[in-house]
């Protein structure tokens, strides 16, 4: 006598590697969207740096004579930084309720280059 369909235990075994295939994949798709968030931080602190350079090459003669740290405000406020709303805020691409504006950059005098050296304070 033939039978025709599926058991219960056949039907179980693809919905438990359909699962499984499931976890996995939405385990990797979330890894790889928050490496990404990760990366444009990176970039963004890259670019806040970059500007705080430009700021600190305006006023190189200070900087020479002492370092010194700005905020990412002070740079919105010279113009250095364009924000990301009216309220002049930059916020954090990890968490976008964040903002990046207290942030410090400390300002250096790199006297070997002649040129002024910016880090991000996290």
């Amino acid at each position: 006598m033939k039978k025709n369909g599926y058991t219960a235990i056949d039907l179980l075994i693809v919905i438990v590697v359909f699962g499984a295939i499931t976890f996995f994949t939405i385990s990797k798709v979330s890894y790889a969207l928050s490496d990404d968030k990760s990366e444009v931080y990176n970039l963004e602190v890259k670019y806040i740096e970059q500007q705080a350079r430009a700021y600190g090459n305006t006023k190189i003669e200070e900087i020479k004579q002492k370092s010194t740290t700005v905020t990412v405000d002070h740079l919105i406020n010279e113009h250095f930084l364009d924000p990301d709303d009216e309220s002049n805020n930059i916020y954090d691409p990890r968490d976008k309720t964040e903002t990046l504006n207290n942030k410090k950059v400390k300002l250096t005098y790199d006297e070997k280059n002649n040129e002024v050296k910016a880090k991000f304070q996290d």
